[in-house]
C-alpha cells in the first residue's frame, strides 16, 4: 500500500515537472513572438531591401512577371531613390512569386514582415517535426539573427528554410515530394542547392524507382523558372548582377578593407573569430564521425560566405536548417546554440535597440515620408 502510495506521488511530481517545463516554453515561445510581433510594427534601420521586393511584387501582380524584365525606375521615374532601382529584378523565381502575393494582398512593409514572421514560426515547428526536440525548436525561434533580420528587417531567408526543412521531413517517405521541395528552396536562393549532395548520396543505388523518382522530380522542381523564362530572361538577368554589390563582412583576407565597409574592426574580428572557429569544429566533427554527408552543406555553406564577394549578415538566417541532417543530436544542439556567435551585430541591435542602435541607423533618411503601414503603391 505504502509502494503504491509512493509510486502515485511520483507520478504526479513527474507530470507537474513535465506540465511545468511545457508552461516555460510556452512562455518562452509566446514572449518571443510578441517581441517579432513588434519589430514588425517598426520600419528597417540596417537594410533597404524590403521596398524593393515589394514594389516589383506589386508590378508582377498588376502587369504580370515581365515587370521583373524591367529596373524600378522604368516601371515608375519614382522609385529611384529605391536601393538597385536602375538593375531588373535578380533573385531566383520563387522569392518573386512570394512577393507578387505579398504584392496582391498587402503590398505593406509590416505585412511582408509579418509573414516572413509567421514562415519562421512555422519553420520552427518543422524543426522539432524533424528532430523531435523542443529545446532545438525553441533555438531556432530564438535566434538574433533571425529575430532581427526577418522580423525587424524583412530579409525573406525563412521561405527557403521553408522548403529545405520540408524536403529534408519527407526525404524517406516521399521522395519524390522531398526533390521538388529542394528544386523551390533553390528558386528562393542558390545557396540550397548545397542540400544537392546530402538529397542524392540518400537516394539507394541499389532502388531503380527511388533513382527515377529523384531524376524525374527533381527537374520538374523548376518549372516556374522555365515558366519565368517565357516572360523575361531570369537566368541572364541574376547572373549579370552578382558583381552589382561588393560587400563581404565575413571575407577571409581581413586586409582587403574595402570588403568590410563600415564595420568597426572589433565587429570583423569577432565575425572572423565566429566563422573559423565554427567552421574548424565542423571540419573536425567531420573526420571523427566520418560525416562528409551531413557535414557537407554547413562546412560549405561557411566556406561560402568566406570567400563570396558579397555576403551579407542575415545569410546565416539560412544556417541551422543546413544543420539539421547531423545525426548525433549533441553535436547539432551545440551547433545550434552556438549560430548566434556569427552574427553577433543582430544581438547587439536587439538589445541596443532600446537605447539607440550601436550601429546608427545604416540607411539614413532612406525611409524618411514611409510609414510600415503604409501601401507601397505607385
Amino acid at each position: 500500500m505504502h509502494e503504491l502510495h509512493t509510486n502515485k506521488i511520483q507520478i504526479l511530481l513527474n507530470f507537474l515537472s513535465t506540465t511545468k517545463k511545457k508552461a516555460l516554453l510556452i512562455l518562452l515561445f509566446t514572449s518571443i513572438a510578441c517581441l517579432r510581433f513588434y519589430y514588425c510594427t517598426q520600419l528597417p534601420v540596417s537594410s533597404g531591401d524590403l521596398p524593393r521586393h515589394i514594389y516589383y511584387g506589386f508590378y508582377a501582380a498588376k502587369i504580370g512577371l515581365t515587370a521583373a524584365g524591367h529596373s524600378l525606375v522604368e516601371l515608375s521615374p519614382f522609385l529611384s531613390g529605391v536601393v538597385w532601382s536602375s538593375l531588373p529584378y535578380n533573385y531566383p523565381i520563387v522569392a518573386l512569386l512570394f512577393f507578387t502575393l505579398i504584392g496582391k494582398l498587402s503590398p505593406t512593409i509590416f505585412f511582408a514582415k509579418l509573414v516572413l514572421t509567421l514562415i519562421e514560426a512555422i519553420n520552427s515547428w518543422l524543426v522539432f517535426k524533424y528532430s523531435r526536440q523542443h529545446l532545438l525548436a525553441l533555438l531556432y525561434w530564438a535566434s538574433p539573427i533571425s529575430i532581427w533580420w526577418v522580423s525587424h528587417e524583412g530579409q525573406f531567408e525563412p521561405l527557403q528554410s521553408l522548403f529545405a526543412i520540408g524536403a529534408l521531413l519527407t526525404l524517406q517517405d516521399r521522395k519524390y515530394l522531398a526533390f521538388i521541395l529542394l528544386a523551390l528552396a533553390i528558386q528562393v536562393k542558390i545557396t540550397a542547392l548545397l542540400f544537392l549532395p546530402y538529397f542524392v548520396l540518400g537516394v539507394r543505388r541499389d532502388n531503380l524507382k527511388d533513382l527515377l523518382i529523384a531524376f524525374i522530380a527533381f527537374p520538374i522542381g523548376f518549372v516556374p523558372t522555365l515558366f519565368a523564362m517565357l516572360h523575361y530572361p531570369i537566368i541572364t538577368q541574376i547572373m549579370s548582377t552578382v558583381g552589382a554589390c561588393i560587400h563581404n563582412p565575413y571575407y577571409w583576407n581581413v586586409l582587403k578593407y574595402s570588403m568590410f565597409d563600415w564595420n568597426p574592426w572589433w565587429l570583423v574580428v569577432l565575425d572572423q573569430c565566429s566563422t573559423y572557429g565554427i567552421l574548424l569544429l565542423l571540419f573536425i566533427w567531420t573526420i571523427r564521425l566520418r560525416g562528409i554527408r551531413s557535414f557537407f552543406a554547413p562546412v560549405c555553406f561557411i566556406i561560402f560566405c568566406k570567400i563570396s564577394s558579397i555576403c551579407q549578415f542575415w545569410y546565416f538566417v539560412l544556417f541551422m536548417p543546413f544543420l539539421l541532417p547531423i545525426q548525433d543530436n549533441r553535436k547539432r544542439f551545440l551547433l545550434f546554440a552556438l549560430t548566434p556567435l556569427l552574427d553577433i551585430s543582430s544581438l547587439i541591435e536587439i538589445i541596443s535597440g532600446w537605447f539607440g542602435h550601436v550601429f546608427g541607423y545604416n540607411v539614413g533618411d532612406y525611409y524618411k515620408g514611409v510609414d510600415v503601414f503604409m501601401k507601397l503603391i505607385i
